[in-house]
């Protein structure tokens, strides 16, 4: 189970219905149930020294999650997810000519990258969407260099005891 800085998961957590629009809206697919239920329980939280693999070790740094604009300041907005895209928005594209998000983050890195669920680049994924590690440094817009996490959500959330 992860550890989670106190004070740091950011409320309300959203309604299923909220999640269901904003995610739909930003990113054009519904993702797994399971992503729910890691929003309702780590919505925007700072876990503690919580690694993943992905071509080395790394480090979590923060979940992104949905916030509410009557409950975001400036701290608070960085961590939505539709925040998160669209100040980076180039490097979630895998098509400049896409219609959707490629790439929707879910977790920042220490260093920068970030932890997305992938649809890949033809929507190889759309109905499962795998887990992978963003390169911000080896991307370039439209161009992401990402690495392998995991084949499912739901196999990332059992491989890493998240839920």
């Amino acid at each position: 189970m992860i550890k989670i800085t106190e004070g740091s998961i950011i409320e309300p957590i959203p309604t299923e219905e909220e999640y269901t629009y904003k995610v739909n809206r930003v990113w054009k697919v519904t993702p797994p149930q399971s992503f729910f239920e890691f929003l309702k329980k780590y919505n925007c939280a700072e876990p503690i020294d919580f690694e993943i693999e992905a071509n080395r070790i790394r480090l979590v740094t923060r979940f992104f999650g949905i916030v509410k604009k009557e409950y975001s300041n400036g701290v608070n907005r960085y961590y939505d997810i539709g925040c998160v895209q669209s100040t980076a928005f180039g490097l979630f594209y895998y098509d400049e000519d896409a219609t959707s998000f490629g790439l929707m983050p879910f977790a920042e890195l220490f260093g920068g990258d970030f932890l997305c669920l992938d649809k890949g680049k033809n929507n190889e994924y759309e109905e499962n969407p795998r887990v992978c590690v963003l390169s911000h440094e080896e991307s370039g817009e439209c161009n992401p260099v990402t690495y392998h996490v995991a084949d499912s959500f739901d196999e990332f959330v059992e491989k890493y005891h998240i839920l």
